[in-house]
């Protein structure tokens, strides 16, 4: 049990046999915790990490309210369900270089994100532009990891757009339709595009 952010938390799986749950990258599980620190209730949440063989799985989670705020209670040893995978949200069912739009609002980036190690894991360099929105700085989770991915993926622009940092020099506000127009503006009208994050953003 990790922090990762502001209100955030990252926690690391893994199993005591040889066997871990297989999946693609960008899909979500079930998790049910057993431990005294929470109670046993089943929640959705995207799997963080990119698959391989018999490693461990990683969820990035915002603490958003009782139960979440719990999570940072967690202890090694704890033993938790997974019921999954689930979810066709994956770079996997695309051809091998077709361009990819990324459009993420705070903790919707954690399926991005297991895209991204994915594709930086094989060297993947096609076009990806992530435009990221975030309340502040200190709400951007594993920057320096983001940071890293920037670098091995030669074709990856990333935007970050803050709501509510009046001190950060880059692009600030709200995602609308006219910013989406701006930073897309060189992105292919036939990209891929992949949308995660708070329900009124993804409607607007």
């Amino acid at each position: 049990v990790e922090p990762a952010g502001e209100n955030a938390v990252c926690l690391k799986i893994s199993s005591n046999t040889k066997h871990m749950l297989v999946y693609l990258p960008g899909q979500f599980s079930f998790l049910t915790f057993f431990s005294k620190q929470i109670s046993k209730e089943e929640h959705p949440f995207s799997i963080t990490s990119a698959p391989k063989k018999n490693a461990s799985l990683e969820f990035v989670i915002r603490i958003t309210g009782d139960w979440t705020n719990k999570l940072n209670n967690l202890k090694p040893r704890d033993r938790v369900l997974m019921d999954g995978p689930f979810g066709l949200f994956n770079n996997l069912q695309l051809p091998a270089k077709k361009e990819i739009v990324m459009i993420a609002g705070g903790i919707g980036i954690t399926p991005m994100l297991s895209m991204l190690r994915y594709m930086a894991e094989h060297n993947d360099q096609r076009k990806i532009t992530l435009i990221w929105s975030n309340q502040t700085r200190k709400h951007i989770i594993l920057p320096d990891e983001l940071q890293n991915l920037a670098v091995q993926l030669k074709s990856l622009r990333m935007v970050h757009v803050l709501t509510r940092d009046p001190e950060f020099n880059g692009e600030k506000g709200r995602l609308d339709r006219s910013k989406l127009k701006s930073l897309l503006s060189d992105c292919s009208r036939s990209a891929a595009i992949f949308v995660c994050g708070p329900n009124q953003m993804m409607k607007e």
